[in-house]
C-alpha cells in the first residue's frame, strides 16, 4: 500500500477517536466470531496499517501506532508496514513487549481504550478490563470506531448456505450431532451451549456456506439447549431447502441480525438435573459483547433466585456490593471451558476417513502432475511466473470432479520470497522464474470429499549445497515426525519434537508450530489438536487420538536467500495395543514426491531413508492410475530407491 494511503487512513481514525474522546484503539484481525480468516468488510486492521497478513492486532493511540504480529510474519510485516508510521512488535522476540505490557505503559491515568466488543473475546475483554483497572482506565466496547472512520466499506457478505449429504459426506446426521451435544451438556449439568464458532456451527448441523473467502462458512450464531436448537443466519442466506431440512431436524432457524439484542432475553431454560439456567461458552469464541449479552441473561435469573431463596433484593445495595454479588453468582452459572463440538468435530468417522483418503490421492495427482509440468517447462525455457504457475495448478485442481473452492489463495514463492511463509503473489505475477534455485508452492482445494492441505518445495535448476543441506534436513523432520509411534494420551507438545529435533541438533529452527488440525470441507486450520513446542498463554493439551487429521510441515526459512517447507496431511490412528497401554501412529494422507533433486543423501538417517523409498513407494503406486505415461515414467524415476 502506498505511504499516503496509510497515514491519511490512520489521520481519519485519529480524528473519529478524538470527537469521541478515545485515547487508543484497538483493531484485531477478527471477525464476530474470532475467525482467523475474515470477510473484507472485517479487514480493518489491514485497511489501516496495509499488513495483509491473516493474524496481528494494531493499536493506535495519538501519534504513534503499534502491530503485533508473530514469527510467521515478521518479514512480510517489515515490508508492508515500510513508510505508514506503525511500528512492527515482533512477539516473543527479546525485548519487545506484549501487546499488554504496551497498553499498561502508554496509556495515562483514566484515559479510555475503545474497541469493538463484537471482535474481541471474552477471554480478551477481561483480560484487558483487569489490567487497566489499576490506572483506572475504562473501556468502551459498544462502538466501532475503525468502521466509522472507514471509507467506502464492503458490506456484510451474504450468501445462500447448502446442506452437506449425511450419508455420503458427514457420515452422521445433524440431530445424532445433536444428541451427542446435549450428553455433553448433561455431563456438565448446564442447560445451554452458545457457539459463535463458525465451523462448528457448520459440522454440527450439517451445513455449508461462502460469506468468507476460501471458508466454506455461513456467518451465524448457535444456541443449543435440551429442547431446542437455534440457528442464527442472515435472513438471505436461508432456502427453502434449508427451511424444510431446519423443521425435519427439530432446529429453529432466527434472524443473524437480532443474535445481541435477542441475548439478554432467550429462554435458556432450566430443567432436568440443572436446578438454574447455566451456560457453557468457549471463552476463546466468544464475543466480549455476546458475554456482555449473557450475562443480562443470567443477571435477570440471579435476582429471581436471590429475592426468591435469600430474600435478598440487589436493587436496594449499593452499585459496588450488588455487582460483586452478581459477579460471584454468574461465575457459578457461566462455564468457559473449550468448545465440546471442536473435539468431537476433529475426530473423523469412516465415511469422512474414506473421502479423506480418495480425495488426498487425488488431490496428490493433481500436485505431482504439476511437479512434472514445472520442471518441463522450466528446462525447456519457458517464461513463467510465480502466479502463472499457481493459476496452473488451480486449474488442475478444479478439474477434480467434486471439487468446491480452494482452500486458501495459492502460496507460491520462488527464492528468497519463500522465506515468508505466507507470502502470495501480487496482481501482477510475483517474480519472474529462473532456471536455478527454488518454488515453494503451498496450496490446497475444498471438496465434498474433504479438505485438503500440502506443500512442496521443488529445484527449478542449480541449487547450492546449503539450500540442499536445508532441504534435507527439513525432508528429515518431516519423515521422522510421519513414522513416529506413540503412546495414546502424547499431545502435540510432546510429540513435536520428533520433527524439531533434527534442525535444534544443527542450531537450527522455525518460528511456527509443526502441525494444524484440518477440517472436512471447511477451515484449513482446526483445532484443537496442534503439534508445535512452545507453551502459548492456553497451552494445547489435547490428546491425540485415532481419527484425528494433522499437517506435518517443518521447514527452514532464510531472509533474503530462500524457504523450504515440505508438508504432508497424516491420520492419527491405531497402531497396536500390548501391556503397556494402546498405541497410535500416523498415516500419511497427501502423495507427493520429495524432490530427487534437493536430497543429499549423507543427511538422512537410516531410519529416515528407510521411510522416504517406503513413502516413495506408496506414491508410485497411488499415483500411477491417474498419470500419463510420460508422467509415469517420471515419477517413477522421481521415487526410485535411494
Amino acid at each position: 500500500m502506498a505511504e499516503n494511503q496509510c497515514v491519511a487512513r490512520l489521520a481519519a481514525l485519529r480524528k473519529t477517536m478524538e470527537r469521541s474522546g478515545a485515547d487508543t484503539v484497538l483493531i484485531p484481525t477478527a471477525d464476530y466470531h474470532n475467525s482467523e480468516y475474515v470477510a473484507d468488510c472485517f479487514k480493518a486492521r489491514e485497511y489501516y496499517s496495509g499488513f495483509t497478513g491473516s493474524a496481528g492486532t494494531l493499536a493506535v493511540r495519538g501519534n504513534e501506532a503499534a502491530l503485533w504480529a508473530d514469527g510467521r510474519y515478521f518479514i512480510q510485516a517489515e515490508h508492508e508496514l515500510e513508510g505508514s508510521g506503525i511500528t512492527l512488535m515482533k512477539m516473543g522476540e527479546p525485548g519487545v513487549p506484549t501487546l499488554y505490557e504496551w497498553l499498561k505503559d502508554h496509556m495515562p491515568e483514566k484515559s479510555v481504550l475503545f474497541f469493538d466488543g463484537r471482535c474481541i473475546t471474552k477471554a480478551e475483554g477481561e483480560k484487558l478490563s483487569h489490567l487497566l483497572a489499576g490506572k483506572g482506565i475504562s473501556i468502551r466496547a459498544d462502538l466501532d470506531l475503525a468502521g466509522d472512520a472507514w471509507e467506502n466499506r464492503p458490506a456484510l457478505p451474504e450468501h445462500a448456505v447448502f446442506l452437506l449429504d449425511a450419508e455420503k459426506y458427514a457420515g452422521e446426521t445433524a440431530v445424532s450431532k445433536l444428541e451427542r451435544l446435549r450428553a455433553r451438556m448433561k455431563e456438565k449439568n448446564v442447560s445451554a451451549y452458545v457457539s459463535s464458532k463458525l465451523d462448528e456451527i457448520m459440522w454440527l448441523f450439517n451445513i455449508r456456506g461462502n460469506d468468507v473467502e476460501c471458508n466454506p462458512v455461513a456467518l451465524s450464531y448457535a444456541v443449543v439447549t435440551k429442547e431446542t436448537a437455534l440457528l442464527y443466519l442472515q435472513d438471505a442466506e436461508v432456502t427453502k431447502d434449508l427451511s424444510d431440512y431446519a423443521g425435519a431436524c427439530g432446529i429453529t432457524l432466527q434472524s443473524y441480525g437480532n443474535f445481541l439484542s435477542d441475548l439478554p432475553k432467550l429462554p435458556l431454560e432450566s430443567g432436568g438435573e440443572c436446578e438454574e439456567v447455566r451456560i457453557w461458552i468457549d471463552p476463546d469464541y466468544t464475543s466480549y459483547a455476546v458475554y456482555q449479552g449473557l450475562l443480562q441473561n443470567l443477571d435477570r435469573g440471579i435476582d429471581r433466585k436471590l429475592r426468591k431463596k435469600e430474600n435478598l433484593d440487589l436493587s436496594v445495595l449499593p452499585s459496588a456490593a450488588a455487582a460483586k454479588i452478581r459477579a460471584e453468582e454468574e461465575k457459578k452459572l457461566l462455564v468457559e471451558t473449550p468448545s465440546p463440538v471442536d473435539y468431537m468435530k476433529s475426530i473423523r468417522n469412516e465415511t469422512e476417513i474414506r473421502n479423506f483418503r480418495d480425495i488426498y490421492v487425488e488431490d496428490s495427482a493433481a500436485l505431482t502432475k504439476f511437479i512434472y509440468w514445472l520442471k518441463k517447462s522450466m528446462k525447456e525455457g519457458a517464461e513463467l511466473t510465480e502466479g502463472s504457475a499457481a493459476s496452473y495448478l488451480d486449474k488442475l485442481r478444479a478439474g477434480i470432479s467434486d471439487y468446491v473452492e480452494l482452500s486458501f489463495p495459492t502460496i507460491s514463492a520462488y527464492g528468497s520470497n519463500a522465506a515468508m511463509m505466507h507470502y502470495e503473489p501480487g496482481a501482477d505475477g510475483g517474480a519472474k522464474l529462473s532456471p536455478e534455485g527454488m518454488l515453494l508452492v503451498d496450496s490446497g482445494g475444498h471438496y465434498l470429499r474433504g479438505t485438503t492441505d500440502v506443500t512442496r518445495t521443488m529445484s527449478v535448476g542449480p541449487v547450492t549445497e546449503k539450500m540442499r543441506r536445508s532441504y534435507t534436513l527439513t525432508a528429515v523432520s518431516q519423515l521422522q515426525l510421519m513414522g513416529t509411534v506413540f503412546l495414546k494420551g502424547c499431545s502435540g507438545m510432546a510429540l513435536d519434537i520428533m520433527a524439531r529435533e533434527p534442525m535444534w541438533e544443527n542450531g537450527m529452527d522455525y518460528k511456527c508450530g509443526t502441525g494444524h488440525g484440518i477440517g472436512y470441507l471447511l477451515n484449513v486450520h482446526e483445532g484443537p489438536q496442534t503439534i508445535r513446542w512452545r507453551v502459548r498463554e492456553k497451552a494445547d493439551s489435547t490428546p491425540f487420538a485415532a481419527g484425528m487429521v494433522v499437517s506435518d510441515e517443518p521447514g527452514v526459512y532464510r531472509e533474503g536467500e530462500y524457504g523450504i517447507r515440505i508438508e504432508t496431511i497424516l491420520l492419527c490412528r491405531e497402531w497396536k495395543t500390548t501391556p503397556d497401554g494402546t498405541f497410535l501412529c500416523f498415516e500419511p494422507l497427501t502423495f507427493a514426491p520429495l524432490d530427487r533433486d534437493l536430497i543429499d543423501p549423507s543427511v538422512l538417517t537410516p531410519h529416515t531413508r528407510s521411510l522416504l523409498n517406503q513413502y516413495h513407494k506408496e506414491v508410485v503406486e497411488k499415483l500411477s492410475p491417474y498419470l500419463n505415461e510420460e508422467e509415469k515414467a517420471w515419477l517413477v524415476r522421481e521415487c526410485a530407491e535411494i
